[in-house]
């Protein structure tokens, strides 16, 4: 049941991108493994995390997903937290922010991509979790960066 179409994908990675959660279920249940990766690095995490398929993210993790695989392809290292983060899905960075073990590069970026995408709440819990993990964020750096989500998300 590993079998895999000409882009890598197996049947996991297709449920999971159509957010077909009683499929994902049976095919965790069957064994399939859940952090597969596909002919562009995906998991079936990344596609649900796409989609903002909160109730399959969801799955996935309690099911084992690992949470820090990154794609090289597309997107220059995104994991399915920065898809989140650049959605700006408060609920599932959340979830995720428990689940990720988020160095202090990467929750820039995150920081940098809430601020660009205009979502202000995520910018706010990823700045509360750089307090929490003692990131280096500039004071000077804050304001902008506040000013600069609030911006993009009144357009």
């Amino acid at each position: 049941m590993s079998a895999t179409d000409c882009f890598g994908d197996t049947v996991l990675h297709q449920a999971a991108a159509r957010g077909l959660v009683g499929h994902v279920v049976r095919f965790i249940d069957q064994g399939m493994e859940v952090s597969s990766t596909n002919n562009e690095d995906w998991t079936p995490l990344h596609f649900a995390a796409d989609r903002g398929d909160e109730r399959t993210v969801e799955l996935l993790v309690q099911s084992g997903a690992e949470v820090n695989i990154a794609d090289f392809s597309e997107r220059t290292e995104w994991t399915p937290f920065m898809i989140i983060v650049s959605a700006g899905n408060d609920r599932l960075c959340k979830l995720l922010l428990r689940k990720c073990n988020v160095d202090e590069s990467n929750m820039r970026d995150a920081v940098t991509e809430a601020a660009l995408e205009g979502h202000p709440q995520v910018l706010e819990m990823l700045l509360q979790e750089c307090e929490d993990t003692d990131a280096d964020l500039a004071a000077r750096d804050l304001g902008f960066l506040r000013s600069l989500a609030k911006n993009n998300d009144d357009t």
